[in-house]
């Protein structure tokens, strides 16, 4: 019950990074989730038994990335922004904002996806002397190595996030 605040952790830190402007840039978005929670987080398939491990594995991961490292104040202060997600707005609606990240996460993550293929059938079709294919991202010089396999079953992850924080949300 505990990775999905290594998801979280994960999300939250992508939209401080990315200053909230991040509908257009879904490749960059997915990497940089990827990135703190993907192999050795959540994604990956590691259980965490303590809230504290698992969003402090993903904190962990900044140090590991130093492209989109800022601060210690940033990590912590992000930190903050995963416990408020918990606690959602009131009371009665806890898990609301767990939702509404977790789907946003997902829509991000089948965004990039759509792109990823997009940009390789169009680099299929280019003649083999034309200009390379169209950066996908608006952060990066290049486009990010994503997987589009593994990110379907990063999916399914999210979605069983999603389903369970409906299920269990107490």
């Amino acid at each position: 019950k505990f990775g999905v605040m290594n998801l979280l952790y994960g999300y939250a830190y992508t939209v401080r990074y990315l200053h909230g402007d991040y509908k257009n840039s879904s490749p960059e978005f997915v990497n940089t989730v990827e990135l703190l929670v993907g192999k050795e987080g959540t994604l990956g398939g590691r259980v965490f038994e303590l809230a504290d491990t698992a969003v402090e594995t993903a904190a962990s991961r900044v140090n590991f990335n130093p492209e989109i490292a800022i601060s210690q104040e940033f990590s912590r202060s992000v930190k903050q922004d995963v416990y408020k997600i918990i606690k959602g707005p009131c009371y009665t609606h806890q898990n609301y904002y767990v939702l509404a990240a977790l789907s946003d996460l997902r829509t991000q993550y089948l965004n990039s996806i759509s792109q990823i293929k997009q940009t390789t059938k169009d680099k299929n079709k280019q003649p083999p002397l034309s200009n390379p294919s169209p950066k996908i991202s608006l952060f990066c010089e290049k486009s990010p190595d994503l997987d589009p396999k593994i990110l379907k079953l990063h999916v399914k992850k999210i979605e069983f996030y999603l389903s369970w924080c409906v299920a269990y949300h107490e």
